[in-house]
């Protein structure tokens, strides 16, 4: 007999979306860093609206910040 609320057939969770390629095909910006460099890159591609989710900066990304830090 089996204990109520276990599944005998878990559902394996589904493979991870692969990442996005800014190589200016399908409708996707360019990332080119002869212009700035790679915060130049980045901040084109964010500017053309295909900025990533920002879930994608949570875990491990959690202590990521934009402010300046203090120096001591």
């Amino acid at each position: 007999m089996q204990a109520p609320g276990y599944n005998n057939n878990p559902v394996a969770p589904p493979p991870p979306a692969a990442p996005k390629k800014y190589d200016g095909q399908n409708g996707m910006p360019l990332y080119d860093h002869a212009h700035g460099g790679h915060y130049g890159a980045s901040a084109a591609i964010a500017t053309a609206g295909h900025a990533p989710p920002p879930e994608t900066f949570s875990g491990h990304w959690g202590n990521v910040s934009t402010y300046p830090c203090a120096r001591a």
